[in-house]
């Protein structure tokens, strides 16, 4: 009987510290959203530039798909109430829930994911998104009016998402690939390599995905938003979340790795 009442003390010690970590991400997420930044397309606020997924995600990671969902659904429902901008959309509060969870189910999935199979397509990746916005810079300066550069044109002042934006994007990601192997080869290894690239595919995919759902929503609520080509309003917010994915993936990898030493362990 002792041993029972023991076992259900160290469950309800449990839980209770799931839900204070659940609830401190979720107000730091919360505290993040105040210092996000709005860009304007057409006169109406269509992209947000926040770091409140590094918490909501981190929630989701650590908590499974089902906790994960509800945290960013009541970020985002909550940071609405607190700072209301423009009209309130449901469907995007469904969009962040729906991504809570996916990034949860990711995260699940790639348990057994081999970092040296990641590695390659990371540098493949980031090394064509470079080239890319060479490309695109070098025919905007030798080519002006070549097809290409005119489609570059077309999206007008948010043409340098497309050349700068996709070189400083590249850079980033090497940036922090070389920092991971530098910490790979340090005899006293640092735990933030151990779960980097998992958690860059996590937050990657589930980054992409909600941009894409969210344009989309936004397009059809917005009249103003709707008004602009789908290529055109699409491709900064996804350049942006390109960059965006990298620095979020190394603080979640931070945050884990102190969750995993000082919190986990206690």
């Amino acid at each position: 009987m002792q041993s029972g009442n023991y076992s259900g003390g160290i469950s309800s010690h449990l839980k209770s510290r799931r839900l204070t970590t659940v609830s401190i991400l979720i107000a730091l997420a919360l505290v993040i959203r105040f210092f996000s930044i709005m860009i304007f397309f057409g006169g109406a606020g269509g992209l947000r530039i926040s770091f409140t997924h590094v918490f909501t995600r981190l929630v989701a990671i650590l908590f499974g798909p089902f906790t994960g969902g509800l945290a960013s659904g009541i970020v985002d429902l909550l940071g609405y109430i607190l700072k209301p901008e423009g009209a309130f959309i449901p469907l995007l509060t469904v969009s962040a829930i729906l991504c809570g969870m996916l990034a949860g189910l990711i995260w699940h999935l790639t348990g057994g994911m081999s970092l040296k199979r990641v590695r390659v397509p990371y540098i493949l990746a980031f090394s064509l998104i470079g080239l890319m916005g060479l490309f695109n810079w070098l025919m905007t300066i030798w080519a002006p009016e070549s097809p290409w550069s005119k489609l570059i044109a077309s999206v007008g002042k948010y043409q340098n998402f497309l050349t700068i934006g996709l070189v400083v994007t590249a850079a980033v990601g090497f940036l922090f690939f070389a920092i991971d192997r530098i910490q790979m080869k340090m005899k006293d290894k640092w735990p933030l390599q151990e779960d980097f690239f998992r958690i860059l595919f996590t937050v990657g995919i589930t980054g992409l995905v909600e941009a894409t759902l969210n344009t989309i929503i936004l397009r059809g609520a917005i009249p103003e938003l709707g008004a602009i080509p789908f290529l055109v309003y699409w491709t900064p917010r996804i350049i942006v979340q390109l960059l965006m994915i990298v620095v979020q993936t190394y603080i979640v990898s931070l945050l884990l790795s102190i969750y995993k030493r000082n919190i986990k362990a206690s």
